[in-house]
């Protein structure tokens, strides 16, 4: 992949981590108390909500790692310790 190219994919993905942080959809340990809360209580209403959160956290997870991949390949290619 040229180096124009990740820099184009490390754009795009930042633009959607940042979108996600404006939206209030990145992980935070209040809402992990909640969740847990919820699922102590087994309600099934809770348990679509809590996996619709899941979901969410864990695509912006892999955004978030595949934007820090590509950012280590960039410092590796332009000869920078990441």
């Amino acid at each position: 992949m040229r180096t124009e190219d990740l820099f184009r994919q490390n754009d795009f993905f930042d633009a959607v981590s940042t979108l996600g942080s404006h939206a209030g959809l990145s992980f935070s340990a209040a809402a992990g108390v909640d969740a847990i809360g919820k699922l102590r209580v087994g309600s099934s209403g809770a348990a679509r909500g809590i996996v619709l959160t899941a979901v969410i956290w864990g695509f912006f997870w892999m955004n978030d790692r595949t934007k820090e991949i590509i950012q280590e390949e960039i410092f590796r290619r332009a000869g920078h310790p990441a």
